[in-house]
């Protein structure tokens, strides 16, 4: 249950930010933030695969859900080539089961269902190219068949410039509701940090940045996603950042 006397946190990003692939269940930066912080619900609302284009749409969901406004965010930025697609009947999909330990809020990474259901669909142009895969075969049937999803439809959706556009708008709209000294930001790719958006002082860099040649020594595949240590390194780097955030 919802702790109502304590502030609220969302930690949005993607399986990077997430305890799966990194295999570090309760030692990912964000259960560390959670860890440390007890005076915060902390919501980690990370999903394998998502896109930037959900950020929000996350949050906003979690508020309603919980009959809250957040007082803070932490942002994690992931890659521009993903994106999102509402049916007709999304408005009555409940796409995250959160799952508590104490002030720690979680998802298992995926939205609800995620791969018997078409409501929401987290999309990403590998998905058009893997035929090895039975159930991602299977799942790219139903797309077509339930909304015409198909190959070409999807590539386009995925890769086009409207995402540098979309993460700009996200920039903006979380400085804006939620005020620039409420709200974190990083990437986790260098890439973020050399591409065209215009941020303000509450953007902090990239982990690849951060970390250097130690980016690829934590990883524990080629994406890269990091193991425990390397999730302690994002903590250690976030801390003061994260203390000033929690202060104000």
């Amino acid at each position: 249950m919802l702790n109502r006397k304590l502030k609220n946190i969302a930690i949005v990003g993607c399986s990077y930010s997430h305890y799966t692939d990194g295999k570090c269940f309760g030692a990912s930066y964000p259960a560390l933030i959670a860890k440390n912080n007890q005076e915060y619900n902390v919501f980690d609302l990370s999903i394998c695969g998502d896109s930037n284009a959900t950020a929000y749409y996350k949050i906003k969901n979690t508020e309603e859900k919980y009959k809250i406004k957040f007082d803070k965010i932490i942002w994690q930025i992931t890659h521009l080539e993903r994106n999102i697609y509402f049916s007709s009947k999304y408005l009555r999909y409940n796409p995250l089961e959160i799952i508590q330990k104490r002030n720690y809020f979680y998802t298992q990474g995926e939205y609800t269902d995620q791969y018997n259901q078409t409501d929401l669909v987290a999309l990403q142009s590998w998905m058009t190219y893997d035929d090895k895969r039975d159930w991602i075969v299977e799942y790219m049937k139903q797309l077509k068949n339930k909304h015409g999803l198909d190959m070409n439809t999807i590539l386009c959706m995925c890769e086009n410039n409207q995402h540098h556009w979309q993460v700009q708008q996200t920039i903006d709209l979380f400085n804006a509701r939620y005020g620039i000294e409420n709200v974190l930001m990083f990437g986790w790719h260098g890439t973020i940090a050399r591409s065209s958006f215009k941020f303000e002082s509450n953007f902090k860099g990239c982990v690849e940045d951060w970390l250097g040649k130690s980016f690829h020594r934590y990883a524990v595949d080629d994406a890269p996603h990091l193991n425990e240590a390397g999730h302690a390194q994002i903590y250690k780097h976030l801390y003061p950042d994260v203390k000033r955030l929690l202060k104000l």
